[in-house]
């Protein structure tokens, strides 16, 4: 058993029994439970591997190929993350600002925010979205688009 404040014993100065209580007492400690110690805290061959995969240490290689390939698919279809982006934060013309500064301020950081964390994030889902408007203005122009050129040529 490991306790962390051992029994006080009488006739020990202040001092000592200070700094013995906040210390483990080794002579406490069994060789088992050191040996359970090592073999709990030691990496196994999947962890190791995935810390080997990692770019960013501290970050899940997961999460950082999940960026990696988000980025990738936002830069594909610019123009529509760049529509999207748009959408969410419009900046205003250089003349609705009274101080120049303030406008370039804003616009660096329009294009910083944009670049580093709505591309790398929303990436893949912009990617996504410009695939299914493809689809939806392939099905209107093959199927919708002739049916409502029929049905207004019949009913006219």
């Amino acid at each position: 058993m490991i306790q962390l404040k051992p029994a006080k014993k009488t006739g020990v100065n202040k001092i000592s029994s200070a700094v013995n209580d906040g210390m483990i007492n080794a002579s406490h400690v069994t060789l088992h439970v050191l040996a359970k110690a090592v073999t709990v805290y030691r990496p196994d061959i999947e962890r190791s591997k995935e810390l080997d995969q990692r770019i960013v240490p501290w970050l899940h290689s997961d999460i950082q190929y999940y960026l990696i390939i988000s980025t990738v698919l936002g830069l594909i279809v610019f123009s529509t993350s760049w529509g999207l982006w748009k959408k969410i934060w419009l900046l205003r013309g250089r003349k609705q600002y009274s101080n120049v500064l303030l406008f370039l301020v804003l616009w660096v950081l329009h294009r910083l925010l944009f670049i580093t964390v709505f591309i790398t994030i929303f990436g893949f889902l912009c990617f996504l979205y410009a695939v299914v408007m493809v689809v939806v203005r392939t099905i209107n122009f093959l199927f919708v688009r002739p049916m409502r050129w029929i049905i207004g040529k019949v009913v006219s």
